[in-house]
């Protein structure tokens, strides 16, 4: 899941009642989002409504389904990289 840095910090503030400044401290403490995407092995863009993001799991989630799913079986693994 990504976010533009501005939506992730103003989500941050919202949720936690912190300052901004406090958020931006905290990811200096974490890895890059570059970073993140690359060890991924699926993004979800998260910059759009709920109803935008609903869609993206889903057309995941079949994705997974169907390359995933023998006669019988139900698991879900990421594809092999």
């Amino acid at each position: 899941m990504d976010a533009p840095e501005a939506e992730r910090i103003r989500r941050v503030v919202a949720r936690d009642g912190v300052t901004p400044e406090q958020v931006r401290a905290r990811m200096q403490h974490q890895l890059p989002p570059e970073e993140l995407r690359r060890r991924a092995d699926f993004v979800l863009e998260n910059t759009g409504s709920l109803e935008t993001l609903r869609k993206q799991v889903e057309a995941l989630y079949r994705r997974l389904t169907s390359e995933t799913e023998a006669p019988g079986q139900k698991s879900i693994r990421p594809t092999d990289r």
